[in-house]
């Protein structure tokens, strides 16, 4: 398994775009932009919605990850992504 360069700590595989996407299918695909560069699949909020909306789709698409075995590395990943970051995506670890 590849480690980091900075401190050494196994990095979790590359997810997919494709099984983003599958994981996604409930949702809206105006409601989020996946990008893909190099070795990381990352997911954007592109709603345009009011605060609490995006916090809604933020919270449905967080759900929709995680139930198709995906994380979004964050410490709070429905916040960062309510306000517009750009979240890697790796797999659950099992």
């Amino acid at each position: 398994m590849a480690t980091t360069e900075d401190d050494d700590m196994p990095m979790a595989a590359t997810v997919q775009v494709e099984i983003v996407v599958r994981a996604l299918r409930r949702i809206r695909p105006s409601v989020y932009q996946i990008s893909r560069e190099a070795d990381r699949t990352s997911i954007t909020l592109t709603a345009v919605a009011s605060a609490a909306g995006r916090r809604n789709a933020a919270t449905r698409i967080v759900a929709a990850l995680t139930d198709g075995g995906i994380a979004v590395v964050a410490d709070d990943p429905i916040g960062e992504l309510a306000r517009g970051a750009c979240l890697v995506l790796t797999h659950q670890p099992r």
